[in-house]
């Protein structure tokens, strides 16, 4: 099959966050069986920075922003929409990551006026909104886009009640996992020999890395661990960054040293870091679909997550980790018991391992995206 994949922003800092990551496990897992996969997204940096997907055709559009700021509801890529006029016919299959922005609603809608069979997954980015300005919005192109599509997939209950919700009960809706691979469950040993524990996700308020980064100067002087914040600034890095200023000012190099906010990486590498880890720590509040829970659990790590991550029952149900409230208290306790119970730890990692292998494993998703895509055709 031709598969066209079509994303908001694919950046090298991982900038778009889960949905970026779902889009391009897919591309490659698709590719691995025998597809011809392209993969289009806007860009905020040059056409030649678009990441290397091992068998997948990768092609990125500059974005530029309608008003002010860069934010992705507002970007525009016009280089995309007419390549996807003028290249459209070459596919089969379309299947659009589709957020409420006008880079991949018109792409979508573009699609379906060439009869290409569009498919649609929202991420959690298409909830009820009663402003005006999204009325209009989703009158003109979101309704539409999700009406017209083949399959609009979800991730879990709460998403298609907002789903229905936002766009009604006529589409097709159905159920389809955020598939992640499977890494090497050996993980190599730090040099220094301590454990680290790490947050890595967007520095935005939601995140609560602010939050992450306060329990780490409190546990780092009591305990032989390290506190890692890795991810792209989203309002929340000069916040990080004065924590750390305040705690090295009053310890001494050493323990000073613990804590530290290392730069982006991009998404291909992020596998990779999570192997030098111990323990993976999202505090975010009312976080839907965090990808970055999964490829923690995937990698064999104990994950401390809120009771508002969508992802909470998944974590507590395979006892793979712990699910907190949203204080400090209880993120602190959470982590105090994991770094004190390394065998615990050990074994609720190996737990998150096996549920991720059961019932989110990519080939397994690649094989449910075929029987729509067929279904389709």
């Amino acid at each position: 099959m031709r598969i066209l994949q079509v994303l908001t922003l694919l950046s090298p800092a991982g900038e778009f966050g889960g949905p970026a990551t779902v889009a391009v496990n897919q591309s490659r897992a698709l590719a691995q069986r025998g597809h011809a996969v392209t993969l289009i997204a806007g860009s905020f940096d040059e056409p030649g920075s678009a990441p290397d997907v091992p068998g997948v055709r990768v092609l990125t559009f500059p974005t530029r922003a309608v008003g002010r700021g860069r934010g992705f509801a507002r970007i525009v890529a016009p280089s995309m929409l007419r390549w996807i006029r003028t290249h459209a016919g070459d596919f089969d299959v379309a299947h659009v990551h589709l957020g409420r922005d006008f880079v991949t609603l018109p792409a979508a809608r573009l699609l379906s006026w060439g009869n290409v069979p569009t498919h649609v997954q929202t991420h959690g980015m298409i909830n009820p909104r009663p402003s005006l300005p999204y009325q209009v919005i989703d009158r003109a192109l979101t309704i539409p886009a999700v009406r017209h599509a083949r399959t609009a997939f979800y991730l879990n209950d709460v998403e298609l009640r907002k789903l229905r919700a936002a766009i009604g009960g006529s589409p097709r809706y159905s159920y389809l996992g955020n598939g992640v691979p499977l890494p090497d469950a050996v993980r190599p040993a730090r040099p220094d020999g301590l454990p680290e524990v790490l947050f890595l996700a967007r520095l935005h308020p939601r995140k609560r890395a602010v939050t992450f980064a306060r329990v780490a100067t409190e546990l780092a002087p009591r305990f032989p661990a390290r506190f890692t914040i890795i991810g792209p600034d989203e309002g929340d890095g000069p916040a990080v960054d004065e924590v750390l200023r305040d705690f090295r000012a009053s310890q001494d190099a050493e323990v000073a040293d613990r804590i530290r906010r290392e730069a982006p990486i991009p998404g291909g590498r992020v596998t990779e870091r999570l192997a030098q880890a111990a323990i993976y720590v999202l505090p975010s509040i009312h976080e839907p679909l965090p990808m970055s829970v999964l490829e923690a659990m995937a990698a064999g790590l104990p994950v401390v997550v809120t009771d508002t991550c969508g992802f909470a029952g998944l974590v507590a149900d395979a006892d793979a980790g712990l699910v907190v409230d949203d204080s400090m208290g209880a993120l602190s306790a959470a982590l105090i018991g994991l770094l004190t119970d390394p065998a615990r730890a050990r074994a609720q990692g190996l737990r998150g391992r096996h549920a991720v292998e059961q019932h989110w494993g990519i080939t397994s998703i690649a094989r449910q995206l075929e029987e729509h895509y067929d279904a389709a055709g």
